[in-house]
């Protein structure tokens, strides 16, 4: 079966970014399809929103945060180049709090918002095709068993860090190291009221843990370290994860009041960035086209800045403007460059594993 349609904008991907994206493009008038891989139901990490990224996501125009579903966050409690805890309070910001997110509940709330607002969002959908032809795509989607054609004038990659439409058009990403995240869901029986929700982050020999609170008795913790310190394989992963967390100070404590197991899940931790993050007719946007250190808790909050920012671009665009799309970019990928002088920074303050491989391959100067 085949279905024609037109749209004025594609958004691949229905995470953060993407629907910050498609919610500014449709609340200024624009026709908007939303394709997106997942059905809001599978393992989604990044966790910590702060408070600069409440007052994002309701600049955005998203309404506020159901308080029953996510956490509040008072800031964050760090053990990092020292033995004595550093704390950052989110008390006098003007929001005065941070929020530790139950994933993927956040983003189906959010997508949720945007079909309210007039938003085609199709779920457990996937871009076959997709070919410029003057000044629209011609794009196919296999959602079930129906193929269905499109044609936007403009197409968003908010894939995440796979950046899989970019990539189909030439992008290469670019890596500056091999970090990864074991990450452990847990869980408290019976459940805990944590009323605190700090976030814990503590260096440790070979890498170093993230610790957060969620709602309904459930916590993530995650260890960070480079893919070629690890064993292959789940069981080595798992084996890994617990032998680093018994050498810990403080995560280790917190985790035992969170007895129960509910998966351990690796993913890719890195810094990256596309060598080209806009082209003829499409912008990649969040972690499609820059993606942070987890020690940032940026990836959320840039995520609905750049969704914000790619709607005016794509409003420029339609306006004539036909640089829009190309500046952002190159705008994006200064904030990257800012992004990596201000990282060499923080891990250089860590010196107490000179001898650690971990550790001294972020502390080697780089040239150029």
């Amino acid at each position: 079966m085949e279905c024609r349609d037109r749209h004025a904008a594609m958004i691949v991907g229905g995470g953060p970014a993407g629907l910050a994206t498609a919610l500014g493009l449709i609340r200024a008038g624009c026709s908007v399809i939303v394709v997106e891989r997942g059905r809001y139901d599978e393992v989604r990490i990044g966790e910590h929103l702060p408070p600069q990224g409440i007052r994002l996501l309701l600049d955005g125009g998203f309404s506020g945060l159901d308080e029953k579903a996510h956490l509040r966050s008072t800031g964050v409690n760090a053990w990092w180049g020292s033995t004595e805890a550093s704390y950052m309070d989110y008390l006098f910001h003007p929001v005065g709090h941070g929020v530790n997110l139950s994933r993927p509940d956040f983003d189906s709330t959010l997508a949720d918002q945007c079909r309210e607002a007039g938003v085609r969002l199709l779920t457990g959908a996937r871009l076959i095709s997709s070919t410029l032809k003057r000044t629209r795509w011609h794009t196919k989607v296999q959602w079930g068993d129906c193929v269905r054609e499109y044609f936007p004038r403009v197409i968003v990659d908010a894939t995440g860090r796979s950046a899989a439409f970019a990539r189909s058009q030439g992008s290469s990403i670019e890596a500056s190291e091999s970090q990864v995240a074991l990450i452990a869901c847990r869980a408290s029986n019976p459940p805990l009221n944590d009323t605190n929700a700090r976030v814990l982050i503590e260096s440790a020999e070979h890498g170093w843990w993230y610790f957060a609170p969620l709602c309904a008795g459930r916590c993530v913790c995650m260890f960070m370290t480079d893919a070629d310190l690890l064993q292959a394989g789940p069981r080595a992963a798992l084996a890994t994860w617990e032998e680093r967390l018994r050498r810990t100070d403080h995560v280790r404590w917190c985790k035992q009041a969170y007895p129960a197991m509910t998966r351990l899940v690796v993913r890719a931790a890195r810094s990256q960035r596309l060598d080209r993050i806009a082209g003829p007719g499409w912008i990649a946007v969040g972690d499609a086209a820059i993606a942070f250190d987890p020690l940032s808790s940026q990836g959320i909050a840039k995520g609905l800045a750049h969704g914000r920012q790619a709607a005016e671009a794509v409003l420029a665009c339609f306006d004539g403007d036909e640089m829009a799309l190309q500046r952002l970019g190159e705008q994006f990928g200064a904030e990257f460059a800012d992004y990596e002088e201000t990282r060499r920074g923080y891990y250089a303050i860590e010196r107490r594993w000179p001898d650690a491989l971990f550790w001294r391959r972020r502390q080697v100067p780089r040239c150029g």
